[in-house]
């Protein structure tokens, strides 16, 4: 399944929970999030907007997908990891930036006259129409 997808809006909970990793942390390997200290759910829904509920959804979605895992501290919270996200975007993953092709072929550039900029646009304007 397509990651996108299998993720979707579960993706601003791992973008919160990347905010509390160390600035160092490159990707390559599996961190603690906030330093391995216990998070609660509240805070997570309280901050994200959302019901418990879809905290849960997204928790998993996330989980299914490799991307976070946690140790759980019953009736506290959860200490959360994020796992080496780098090696979902290794090459080849994700497709090549597909350009559109021009309409028009870009304009050449003109060249900066003395006291170009002083004039005004209608006079711009009519030099064309000529």
């Amino acid at each position: 399944m397509n990651l996108r997808k299998q993720v979707g809006e579960a993706l601003w909970l791992l973008v919160l929970l990347s905010v509390y990793t160390p600035a160092d942390w490159d990707g390559n390997s599996s961190v603690w999030v906030a330093g391995g200290n216990i998070i609660s759910n509240a805070e997570l829904a309280d901050r994200l907007q959302v019901s418990p509920r879809i905290l849960a959804e997204w928790r998993r979605r996330l989980r299914n997908a490799q991307l976070i895992d946690w140790l759980l501290k019953p009736g506290i919270g959860r200490v959360y990891v994020i796992t080496a996200t780098n090696r979902l975007f290794s090459e080849g993953q994700i497709p090549a930036a597909r350009q559109a092709p021009a309409v028009n072929p870009p304009a050449e550039p003109r060249p900066v006259q003395p006291g170009g900029a002083k004039r005004s646009a209608a006079s711009e304007a009519l030099k064309y129409l000529n």
